[in-house]
């Protein structure tokens, strides 16, 4: 009869002690800071994320945001076109779609297992309606958490 509750205390504190354990360790992965960064890349140009990952804007294939100071019944959006490197070698091409009204998370879906999303803020310069934008000119942002 002692055989059998001392039994069941070891399972409950062993249980006690497990689930201690594990708070613990999740308290600790969530105080974990996330850092971010803006990343800017031009038309033409590669921009390195980290040692392995690197993006580059290929083009804007297409550009129907509604121009400033102009009322349209739809926002538009931005069509881009970028590669994917990884340790310098081009595994993958994407397009990413600008919402002006939205922000896109997770567009790239190869990441460094160091990034936890890269997010497409903006892309520059914002049409004015008056004056065509070169393709040399447009600016994609991003931002990379880590």
């Amino acid at each position: 009869m002692l055989l059998i509750k001392f039994d069941t205390m070891n399972k409950i504190l062993l249980f006690t002690m497990s689930v201690c354990v594990s708070l613990y360790v999740n308290a600790q992965k969530n105080n974990e800071k996330i850092l971010s960064s803006v990343v800017k890349i031009e038309v033409a140009n590669t921009v390195e994320i980290d040692e392995s990952l690197s993006i580059e804007l290929v083009e804007v294939l297409s550009d129907s945001r509604c121009p400033k100071n102009v009322q349209c019944v739809w926002a538009g959006e931005a069509i881009l076109l970028v590669n994917i490197y990884k340790y310098g070698k081009k595994v993958q091409q994407e397009k990413i779609t600008i919402h002006p009204t939205a922000v896109q998370e997770n567009v790239l879906q190869i990441l460094s297992p160091k990034f936890t999303k890269i997010t497409a803020i903006n892309l520059w310069p914002y049409p004015n309606g008056v004056d065509n934008i070169e393709l040399s000119n447009y600016c994609l942002e991003l931002t990379v958490s880590r």
